[in-house]
């Protein structure tokens, strides 16, 4: 099988399971709204930021630097064994330390809302699901059928055990459940593939993986941080009836967005391997062509959302309110949704793929920065929600600019060294 192919057929496998998680917290909104009001979808989103961050920090960038360091050793199944296993080690290191903070801090607050201590365990058990290994390997069919199937259970158990008063702390417990089986399996399924390969456990390059892993590290969870800051910060200054009517039109948008990620995952690999095999200029080229493909699939669901919209709305329970503002954010939203996709392609795609990471990670530490400071700046009470997705939309603009900035300078830096080699 070719490796376009291969990456094909990949992002086709991560494009259904990205298409259930675009759906699912859509599903769930919609049954939460209708029988228990837009308030415990508040609560809810508010765990979720919170799992979302704590996933984050256990996974310390391992998404990408394990996806890169398993797929440069595709032919040497000893490497990989020790990849995965000093992977493991580090993020059990890191979660055993995040949830020991956690649960202290949590002792010595006051408010001891249960559900914010459920959104960390589901954070930990979803960092620690192995999908990083099978699309390092290419080999995405089985860990996709094991997410949907996991989504899939979580959604019925609510349709069918959730009532009109129940709490968001039952619904992130009906989570936490399905996720548990799911993340035993996945280990199982890559334990079982490399304990034929044997390989004896290295405290030392764990080590090394934690240190290396740095940049990326900082540069994912400054993703994060920003992806879910708003719904974190909204849901201290404004409450759970304004960070679930933010929440609810924020996820259509980030759904969207999200559509692209699968496609993004599944090239990465190959883009990692073209840098390495061809000459930047070209690369380059690849990866302008792919992009036209991923843009020509978020119009496409731009436009079948804008259609459809009047019977998503009713499927979804909006009330008058939400509409409202469905459409007052509309602009800003799809803006930022257009740009994150291309700070994908410029700083994944383009330069983390390349080996230049670390411009990539100076620039999203710098777009988070300037993004919390003007969030704290500005928004202060609910009166200034609703410029919140300006914010998102002018943040996402500055880092598009400095990655812009990275890619031409990288592109400078290579003629000038092929001008020097000829010379």
């Amino acid at each position: 099988m070719t490796d376009n192919r291969r990456a094909f057929l990949n992002a086709l496998f991560l494009l259904t399971v990205q298409g259930v998680n675009f759906l699912s917290p859509l599903v769930l909104m919609g049954m939460l709204v209708s029988r228990n009001g837009i308030g415990i979808f508040g609560e809810y989103s508010f765990s979720y930021a919170i799992s979302i961050y704590v996933q984050g920090l256990i996974d310390y960038g391992f998404m990408y630097t394990g996806v890169l360091q398993v797929s440069n050793s595709a032919h040497s199944g000893r490497k990989i064994a020790r990849i995965f296993f000093s992977i493991l080690f580090a993020k059990l290191f890191i979660a055993s330390i995040v949830l020991i903070a956690a649960f202290v801090v949590f002792f010595f607050i006051e408010s001891r809302d249960f559900y914010i201590v459920i959104g960390i365990l589901i954070g930990v058990a979803n960092a620690l699901m192995p999908n990083w290994y099978f699309q390092g390997r290419q080999k995405t069919l089985l860990i996709s059928c094991v997410n949907v199937a996991s989504k899939l259970i979580f959604l019925t158990s609510v349709f069918l055990f959730v009532d009109f008063n129940a709490s968001s702390s039952e619904i992130l417990r009906i989570q936490f459940l399905s996720i548990i089986p799911a993340c035993i399996l996945a280990n199982y399924l890559v334990f079982s593939e490399l304990e034929k390969i044997g390989s004896k456990f290295n405290y030392s390059y764990s080590r090394l993986q934690i240190i290396n892993g740095w940049n990326m590290f900082s540069t994912s969870i400054s993703s994060l941080l920003v992806a879910n800051g708003a719904t974190f910060w909204i849901g201290i200054v404004a409450g759970s009836y304004a960070v679930g009517v933010y929440s609810a039109v924020e996820k259509i948008y980030k759904g969207i967005s999200g559509l692209a990620l699968p496609l993004m995952q599944a090239i990465f690999p190959l883009n990692c391997r073209n840098f390495k095999a061809y000459e930047f200029y070209k690369a380059i080229k690849l990866v302008v062509i792919q992009s036209v493909f991923v843009y020509a699939f978020i119009f496409l669901v731009v436009a079948a959302i804008y259609i459809l919209s009047d019977r998503i709305f009713l499927i979804l329970k909006f009330n008058r309110e939400m509409i409202d503002i469905y459409w007052i954010y509309s602009i800003p939203l799809t803006l930022w949704v257009l740009l994150s996709v291309c700070n994908n392609f410029l700083g994944l795609q383009i330069l983390s793929a390349s080996g230049n990471q670390k411009f990539y990670a100076y620039g999203v530490n710098l777009f988070s920065l300037i993004y919390f400071a003007t969030l704290f700046l500005l928004v202060r009470n609910e009166s200034a929600v609703n410029i919140v997705p300006w914010i998102n939309f002018f943040a996402e603009l500055i880092l598009s600019l400095v990655l812009v900035y990275g890619v031409f300078y990288k592109v400078w830096k290579s003629e000038k060294n092929n001008l020097s080699a000829v010379q």
